[in-house]
């Protein structure tokens, strides 16, 4: 927030009724845009990039703009925003818009992703076993569920399966940090998925959800939730067909 000096009002237990006045210039900015037309709307975010609450709004309404206009738009973006997450979000968008989607009996689209070894991991280059993906966020109560019957399942199919868990956490830190003790006890490969990449690839919505890869590299199965034995019996199937 800029210097100088504030007032808030408004009934202390009702957050919806706090205003500070006088009205901060970005709070303004971002009400503007918000209501403008989308031409217009569009100009203002073009000549505010140079601020925070331009790039965010960039983000928030970047279906707006064509892809072209949004590579015009990424390259005139300073070095203070470039590693933001809102400009991440605006690349993760255009880029998903170049690809197909996941559809099961056709190969797996490829992602690259950080691994919590600190190396790149590229789904593309794990053919020849079993890839099992697992979408998971930090605070997923069924993922959490899930996780005794993974350490089973790992145990006893690492030699056909190879179990990658995708993290859809928004920071590292969160992915890394948080709930240390319940991600300790995973022993594969752990992956962020910063900007949802790979989640929006597949297609998640559900968490935990899970995706089959055969050896061939195809997605032979999608599905999701968590109860006790479903994952069990669902690989089982999958793995004998």
């Amino acid at each position: 927030m800029e210097q100088g000096e504030y007032t808030l009002t408004g009934k202390v237990n009702d957050p919806e009724t706090w205003k500070l006045s006088p009205e901060h210039p970005f709070t303004a900015l971002q009400s503007e845009i918000t209501t403008a037309e989308s031409e217009i709307k569009k100009q203002l975010i073009t000549k505010n990039l140079d601020k925070l609450v331009g790039i965010r709004m960039l983000n928030s309404f970047k279906q707006i703009f064509s892809d072209e206009e949004l590579m015009d738009l990424l390259s005139e973006i300073s070095n203070e925003f470039e590693e933001s997450w809102e400009v991440d979000e605006v690349k993760t968008y255009l880029s998903l818009n170049t690809l197909a989607r996941a559809k099961i009996g056709e190969l797996a689209p490829n992602f690259t992703l950080e691994s919590k070894a600190g190396s790149d991991f590229s789904l593309s280059n794990q053919k020849g076993k079993y890839v099992l993906l697992d979408f998971s966020f930090t605070g997923c109560a069924g993922c959490v569920k899930a996780l005794p019957e993974l350490i089973e399942l790992q145990a006893e199919l690492s030699n056909q399966v190879e179990f990658v868990t995708i993290w859809n956490d928004r920071t590292r830190r969160t992915w890394l940090e948080i709930q240390k003790e319940h991600k300790s006890r995973m022993n594969w490969t752990s992956l962020w998925d910063r900007n949802s990449f790979a989640t929006k690839l597949f297609e998640i919505e559900i968490f935990p959800s899970f995706v089959l890869i055969n050896p061939e590299g195809e997605v032979q199965s999608i599905w999701n939730g968590y109860s006790k034995g479903k994952l069990r019996r669902k690989l089982g199937r999958e793995l004998e067909g």
